[in-house]
């Protein structure tokens, strides 16, 4: 089956009128995995005789997919772009990022409880909407026990858009046969495809956001995911 094309006709809400789609980004909103992309990086970097990166500075490269990340990470390190060598060092990062171990990807506290709550509940169905490659984002997911709690999962490579266009979300809505929906996310890239998708944002304010919590349009901001049910309740 061809995939969805967002146009003027295209309208998500014309689903299940009961049911409400609930859907998260994954990296700095459901797990803390800037440690891990870090080492990911490292090891091509060490490959290629760069220098490493700090925790700190890959997560303020986290947010716009991996091909984005390695860009500006080769950047910096090697101070300008290289378009003939950039996709061999792709195709070898995207390598060592699928086959790292998803343990060190640690789910925040109280992840594992609104996911499994939210997922008993009539009504609610769980939708993922991430820029993280396929790979790593299913590995991830069936690590922890998750894979049947999702009823979409849009990975930064599934389609030919990814965040910020509100493709990939709205495509997540359309797939769950919602006729609302909800998304919660950790920064300005989540904030602006909700947005552009016209549905609801709420904020995770202790994920990789770059900009103070005041600036990122949000509908709803939480610091703790114990608060979340009782936020998501409110939409």
């Amino acid at each position: 089956m061809p995939e969805p094309r967002l146009d003027a006709n295209f309208d998500p809400y014309l689903g299940d009128a009961t049911l409400k789609a609930v859907i998260f980004d994954l990296d700095g909103t459901l797990v803390d995995s800037a440690a891990a992309i870090c080492a990911n990086a490292n090891e091509l970097m060490a490959e290629l005789g760069c220098p490493p990166l700090d925790v700190k500075e890959a997560q303020s490269y986290i947010g716009h997919g991996a091909r984005r990340f390695l860009e500006q990470a080769l950047a910096v390190r090697e101070g300008a772009y290289d378009a003939a060598t950039f996709e061999t060092r792709m195709e070898r990062f995207y390598e060592i990022y699928g086959a790292a171990p998803p343990d060190a990807n640690p789910p925040y506290p109280g992840v594992e409880e609104v996911l499994r709550t939210l997922h008993s509940r009539d009504g609610v169905a769980l939708g993922m909407c991430t820029n993280k490659p396929g790979v790593p984002t299913k590995t991830i997911i069936d690590a922890y026990g998750w894979t049947n709690l999702f009823g979409a999962v849009l990975p930064g490579d599934a389609l030919a858009e990814r965040k910020p266009h509100p493709l990939p979300l709205l495509t997540a809505v359309e797939r769950l046969g919602a006729s609302s929906a909800v998304y919660i996310g950790d920064s300005e890239v989540d904030a602006a495809t909700a947005k552009a998708a016209k549905i609801p944002f709420i904020l995770f304010t202790e994920g990789y956001r770059k900009t103070p919590v005041a600036e990122i349009k949000a509908d709803a901001v939480f610091s703790d995911h114990a608060d979340l049910l009782a936020i998501i309740d409110r939409f």
